[in-house]
């Protein structure tokens, strides 16, 4: 099913055109390529942990401190292990980095703001590479994560 053609029609009833750019793509291979700091993170993927931790370690290093890191699909019960359980797990291995802080939650929706770096190596050192390419400095800035 392509829904591009509706998400940019609504993009353009809410006047967005100007503010939202569409990529479309496999969200890990689009993560890569991506080389600036992001205010905003939506975490709605798939449902395994392949693919949720796959958002997760692609996007989050990109999240500017302060950004917002949206999770959907967190229901905390293993009773919904089809629907859920690996959001949860990303959502908690959010919080559990020290990276982020709970902001709200509305019913499957969790939403966090990136507080700092956080104690998980893998997020750490993704988000200093990910800094240091968009550096106007990138070969100072990239020796610097390296002496990390």
């Amino acid at each position: 099913m392509d829904t591009l053609p509706a998400f940019r029609r609504t993009l353009h009833r809410a006047g967005l055109e100007d503010h939202v750019v569409a990529l479309v793509g496999r969200s890990p291979q689009i993560a890569r390529l991506w080389g600036s700091p992001l205010g905003l993170v939506f975490v709605d993927g798939g449902h395994t942990d392949e693919h949720a931790s796959a958002d997760y370690e692609g996007w989050t290093p990109h999240l500017a401190e302060g950004g917002l890191l949206v999770i959907h699909d967190v229901f905390p019960d293993p009773v919904d292990e089809f629907t859920g359980q690996a959001p949860y797990r990303v959502y908690l291995r959010a919080l559990e980095s020290g990276a982020f802080t709970e902001v709200s939650v509305t019913g499957s929706l969790r939403v966090l703001r990136r507080t700092g770096a956080g104690t998980d190596p893998r997020l750490e050192s993704l988000t200093c590479r990910t800094q240091a390419r968009s550096s106007n400095r990138p070969r100072r800035a990239a020796s610097r994560c390296a002496a990390r």
